[in-house]
């Protein structure tokens, strides 16, 4: 079987994959990874459907789409004796640039002492961002130039403004519709003075503030 946890949310799939075996129907499921999610798990559980034990058993990812960081992987597993099964883990990352709702593919390569190779294809898209969110610049404090950080759960208007403590505006960063993602913005408060500032960003009726701070 495969499991795969992606992020907070722990989201569940589950996959049996019998080693040496058809069972390619099993790989039509797209897996919807949440979005931004670190250290996410698949459990590839490896079952010999063989009659003979098998050893000097090594996996490889063939392929993966670029926004899908790969941080470790259990890549031996000395053997499986037939009839039973071992677990090898994947650890991965999902980066906030991904193209969203896209089906991608990631290739995973199984060989033993025999040289046979089972290729097996793991169907994944990343998931768009549940809700909006403004990230605390940084850095910060700042001179000049800070970036901020934002995401967006649904194409929609919105806008990004900077304001100082007394309430008035002193740089739109953004105001027109965005799709669903992540975008970083640039403030540079070169021609302010040092201060607290708000940055807000504002969208389908919801506000989030961060307050940043400007040393000269």
């Amino acid at each position: 079987m495969i499991l795969i946890s992606g992020g907070d949310k722990m989201l569940r799939y589950l996959i049996i994959l019998i080693l040496f075996c058809s069972t390619d129907y099993y790989f039509q499921t797209i897996h919807e990874i949440p979005f931004g999610s670190r250290n996410n798990l698949i459990e590839l559980e490896i079952v010999n459907g063989t009659e003979v034990n098998l050893s000097g058993i090594y996996l490889e990812i063939k392929s993966k789409p670029d926004w899908l960081e790969i941080v470790s992987v259990d890549d031996k597993i000395d053997e499986i004796k037939r009839d039973g099964q071992k677990t090898a883990v994947i650890i991965f990352s999902v980066d906030k640039n991904a193209e969203l709702d896209k089906e991608e593919s990631m290739t995973i390569e199984i060989r033993n002492q025999y040289g046979v190779i089972e290729e097996k294809e793991i169907k994944i898209k990343a998931a768009p961002p549940k809700e909006y969110l403004l990230e605390q610049n940084y850095p910060n404090p700042f001179n000049p130039v800070t970036k901020i950080g934002y995401q967006i759960p649904s194409e929609g208007k919105i806008t990004l403004i900077i304001y100082d403590i007394l309430g008035r505006a002193v740089k739109v960063l953004f105001e027109g519709v965005r799709k669903p993602g992540y975008y970083v913005a640039e403030f540079n408060g070169a021609n302010l003075s040092s201060g607290v500032y708000i940055c807000s960003l504002k969208g389908n009726g919801i506000r989030i503030d961060r307050k940043m701070l400007l040393l000269k």
